[in-house]
């Protein structure tokens, strides 16, 4: 992956997004934090856990569809 990357983001309502790019493209993003420290608690979060946790599939058929 190239350049990969946390970032914490203003959002138009005056609270504060976690979101994580890698090549140029967003992969992955927080809802709204009414504080920075709490979207810096998301990434924290996810750096720590992320490569332990097991995926579920919770998609009805758990099959993947065409597209």
């Amino acid at each position: 992956m190239q350049d990969p990357r946390f970032e914490i983001v203003d959002d138009k309502n005056g609270g504060f997004h976690a979101r994580y790019r890698s090549g140029g493209q967003l992969i992955w993003w927080t809802e709204s934090y009414t504080s920075k420290q709490n979207a810096e608690q998301a990434v924290y979060s996810i750096s720590r856990n992320a490569l332990a946790a097991p995926l579920y599939d919770l998609t009805v058929s758990g099959q993947r569809r065409a597209g």
